[in-house]
């Protein structure tokens, strides 16, 4: 799923393709903006949380920035000879007149929109601190008691506390913490949320070049990776917890239906709440 180790992976293998690169036989389906980024140099390509941003730059125009929110299970592909675009193809644009074809097909997001306009965009303008940037966990803790999100799930999926984590990140960090996904915000303190970022934003980073992502890191997973385990909870379903051999349970829930996947004796119930109901946030 692409979490923020996923688009900052991204944004390193296509910088070298398209940075300081014009822009020709662009393509956009269903999104205005091709006229604007034809014969455009890229100038930038970066990550934010979830965000693909690329920065282009034309003579005579104003600054644009390009962007792609890939969502479940949106991808971008090089090709070295154009192919017939399939209808699930949302951008085609060729790196230089000799350079390949890159295409991003399934996105959830694509526009293209002034440069100016940034700190006003309704989705970028709301995003917390990058968590693989310098952020400051204080002012993360500080969003998260403004937001006061229903419960631990729904706090690490807010993209307007912090931006990068996702639906695996969440399950595994809040497994690493022994905290179970319902514990409402109010029965944790605030180092406790500090430690839940540092770790999500130690295990971003671990991972964000990795072709294979791993939560099993450190000395907490060490038993899990000499049995050849990647995740400690996340798609194990009735499955052994490494831990205390107890079953690890799921819970599907949510405006978009997450999974969310614990163990009922490392997690203990939250109180004041159904522990077979754990409340899943929705992300930006």
């Amino acid at each position: 799923m692409p979490e923020g180790d996923t688009i900052y992976a991204l944004a390193e293998r296509l910088r070298p393709q398209v940075l300081g690169k014009v822009l020709t036989d662009v393509w956009l389906r269903d999104t205005p903006g091709a006229s604007y980024l034809e014969g455009a140099e890229v100038v930038t390509v970066r990550a934010w949380g979830k965000h693909l941003l690329m920065d282009v730059r034309a003579d005579g125009r104003p600054d644009r920035v390009f962007r792609t929110h890939l969502g479940m299970t949106g991808r971008w592909q090089t090709l070295r000879r154009p192919a017939r675009r399939h209808p699930s193809v949302r951008v085609a644009f060729r790196a230089g007149p000799h350079g390949p074809e890159l295409r991003c097909a399934d996105a959830a997001q694509v526009e293209v929109f002034l440069a100016r306009d940034l700190p006003r965009h309704p989705a970028l303008a709301r995003l917390g601190p990058d968590l693989l940037g310098a952020f400051d966990v204080d002012v993360v803790v500080s969003r998260a008691r403004e937001r006061d999100p229903v419960d631990l799930a729904a706090l690490l999926l807010d993209q307007t506390i912090a931006a990068g984590l996702g639906n695996v990140f969440k399950c595994e960090v809040l497994f690493r913490a022994g905290l179970h996904p319902a514990t409402p915000l109010a029965a944790v303190d605030d180092a406790t949320i500090a430690r839940l970022f540092e770790d999500g934003a130690a295990l971003l980073e671990a991972n964000k070049l990795r072709s294979r992502r791993v939560t099993t890191l450190g000395p907490t997973g060490a038993r899990a990776r000499v049995h050849g385990m990647d995740q400690f909870v996340y798609g194990r379903a009735g499955r052994p917890c490494v831990r205390c051999g107890g079953r690890i349970r799921v819970t599907r829930q949510g405006p978009r239906v997450r999974p969310t996947y614990w163990c009922p004796r490392c997690q203990p119930a939250a109180p004041s709440r159904d522990p077979n109901l754990p409340a899943v946030g929705s992300g930006l």
